[in-house]
């Protein structure tokens, strides 16, 4: 009878080398903060409709103190998200 200790170690290590490559193939996720105001000219969108689709949870923000930001990135995914529904 095998070592029960010995096939938990080698379905571990099994484990790991399957998340190591995961995590070697994935792409980094880029991080670029802007403001209300540069998300607004970078869509092409009204302030006023920036702050709607926040309220509305279509475009994901950060809160840092009293003001709101962006992740430029995230709020691209997002549209895309719904872009394909």
């Amino acid at each position: 009878m095998e070592n029960p200790f010995i096939t938990i170690s080698v379905q571990l290590q099994d484990i790991k080398s399957k998340l190591d490559n995961i995590c070697i193939h994935s792409p980094p996720k880029q991080i670029q903060i802007i403001t209300q105001e540069e998300l607004s000219k970078r869509l092409g969108l009204s302030v006023d409709t920036i702050i709607r689709w926040r309220k509305k949870g279509k475009i994901p923000s950060l809160r840092v103190g009293n003001s709101v930001r962006y992740n430029w990135y995230s709020v691209l995914d997002a549209l895309e998200s719904i872009k394909k529904k």
